[in-house]
């Protein structure tokens, strides 16, 4: 989908505009072309951003079975429905 304007001089299309000729919109033809510049690859910020997204969740994994672990002790009725299984189970 282009277009060519024989009296300005110049070629649009969907991937930006190239000025042919010389004429009083040329910064703005500039400012076209600098919106659909390929951007630079930012490879490391993305890199980093999945390394502390695995980190955090990781970390809150850790925390979750250190807790269970040490801290946590199972209810009485829990302690009591197991009793109650076993007594039925023999």
């Amino acid at each position: 989908m282009s277009s060519k304007s024989f009296a300005t001089g110049s070629m649009r299309s969907t991937a930006g505009s190239v000025r042919l000729g010389a004429g009083a919109g040329a910064g703005h033809e500039l400012v076209l072309d600098a919106l659909y510049e390929r951007k630079r690859d930012k490879k490391s910020v993305r890199v980093l951003t999945v390394i502390i997204y695995v980190f955090c969740v990781s970390l809150a994994a850790i925390m979750l079975s250190l807790y269970y672990v040490f801290f946590w002790e199972p209810s009485k009725e829990a302690q009591y429905a197991q009793r109650k299984e076993e007594a039925v189970a023999q």
